[in-house]
């Protein structure tokens, strides 16, 4: 089962995620090529934690991407909950490796090289959060960067998505370090030597865990949930058609939306709308 564990190791929090069952839910809901599946699959891993870092008891937090690469948006949204979903704007990226060696490919070229990093957070009616350019298009060291300018926080961040297959994810996994106040020198050098001495890509997740010697706070399960909300759907139809006097069904006794995240289409008719 997926899962994000959070630990403390003198004065480093460390987020440790598997996320596996949800990068594979993504990538079939949004029909992506193998290179554009490892693009989301990273993604997934990288962002879906911030919802246990960055909100409240209740809330969601959205990472949104924006560049000049052939990706055009990216969007991981990750509730308290422990919901997420996610989607790529672009899902048919294809590369000469797209048969073989494709988990290889560096995402800048994915991503491209100019673009941002806005992160939001919502918690009830109140939402920030903060925006950066994107610094190597590579989405750990993008993130870290956030985090420093953002939140003043030194983060370094490890993540790894392997394949079965071009269509079936083995494993989605990262980890997050962060100093907290009154860390020592001894915590950075901790951190730089423990990332050099040990590969997560070659690496089993719990055996990663096990070598830190750290203490687990807590363990929260993480999800896949796509939530359309049919009744605001319906409210901003009914501000399209009062503000622009148009008549969305034309001919039609209904209309057909489709979500974005999960791709299931959804038909409103012309007495919910009126």
């Amino acid at each position: 089962m997926d899962s994000v564990k959070i630990l403390i190791k003198n004065n480093i929090r460390i987020i440790a995620s598997n996320v596996t069952d949800v990068c594979q839910k993504a990538i079939e809901y949004q029909e992506t090529l193998p290179f554009t599946s490892l693009i989301l699959a990273k993604a997934i891993s990288v962002f879906a934690p911030l919802s246990f870092i960055l909100s409240a008891k209740e809330g969601k937090v959205t990472s949104f991407i924006k560049s000049d690469g052939a990706i055009k948006n990216l969007i991981v949204e990750s509730k308290n909950d422990g919901s997420i979903r996610a989607l790529i704007g672009n899902p048919n990226i294809e590369t000469e490796k797209d048969d073989s060696d494709f988990e290889n490919t560096p995402l800048i070229l994915g991503i491209g090289n100019e673009g941002i990093l806005r992160i939001t957070r919502t918690s009830g009616t109140h939402t920030f959060g903060g925006e950066v350019k994107l610094v190597k298009s590579d989405l750990i060291t993008d993130l870290a960067y956030y985090f420093e300018v953002s939140e003043q926080i030194f983060t370094a961040i490890r993540s790894t998505v392997k394949f079965e297959n071009k269509n079936k994810i083995q494993r989605a996994n990262s980890i997050i370090f962060q100093l907290l106040p009154n860390h020592q020198e001894d915590d950075i050098v901790w951190i730089e030597n423990f990332i050099k001495n040990n590969d997560l890509e070659t690496t089993n997740l719990q055996d990663y865990i096990n070598k830190m010697e750290a203490n687990l706070l807590s363990e929260k399960p993480i999800f896949w949930k796509c939530e359309f909300d049919r009744n605001k759907v319906i409210s901003v139809l009914q501000d399209v058609v009062k503000k622009e006097k148009n008549d969305l069904f034309e001919n039609d006794e209904k209309i057909e939306i489709e979500c974005h995240f999960c791709k299931e289409k959804f038909y409103f008719s012309r007495e919910e709308i009126s």
